[in-house]
């Protein structure tokens, strides 16, 4: 799933986090299933080793970010 030559992610070598591909052909429902994937794989204790930003987790508990979240994706 988070293979470059999906292009359904991209890794940010720098940072050391994976960010959605704005420019991905992927329909939004293999978006949903990596979604349900990753939901199953923390329900059943299974360890992935896939970063993303905090803006991501916040968005998950329905915390709203902040411009400082955003800074940290995409410095410039």
């Amino acid at each position: 799933m988070f293979d470059p030559q999906y292009s359904m992610f991209l890794y940010n070598e720098e940072q050391r986090y994976y960010w959605f591909n704005c420019d991905s052909i992927e329909s939004p429902i293999k978006f949903e299933l990596v979604g349900i994937i990753l939901g199953l794989a923390i329900y059943n204790g299974v360890i992935l080793d896939v970063h993303f930003p905090l803006v991501v987790y916040k968005k998950l508990m329905n915390q709203k970010p902040d411009i400082e979240d955003f800074v940290y994706i995409d410095p410039d």
